[in-house]
């Protein structure tokens, strides 16, 4: 609960300001509260799972999420105003 939620909330910040850097204004409102949905949507499932899996199994299903959104993130390309500062 609390190290996976350490991990996660620098990830989903960092998702939401990629998303409004990179993303139209006439999408943007929609698009970004998409993190904060997936993230609350995660943490049900993860109570949802704690009903039918020992804590072991069900540790390693609720940090797959997490790690994959951390392995993606590494492949994302700069955003503009990042690009922009650096000329």
């Amino acid at each position: 609960g609390d190290v996976s939620e350490l991990m996660m909330y620098p990830l989903i910040c960092y998702l939401s300001i990629y998303i409004a850097e990179t993303v139209s204004a006439d999408q943007r409102g929609s698009l970004g509260c998409v993190p904060a949905l997936l993230h609350a949507g995660g943490v049900l499932a993860g109570y949802a799972l704690g009903a039918l899996l020992a804590w072991p199994p069900l540790s390693l299903v609720c940090a797959a999420p997490g790690l994959l959104l951390l392995a993606s993130m590494m492949t994302v390309v700069e955003p503009p105003a990042h690009l922009a500062r650096a000329g």
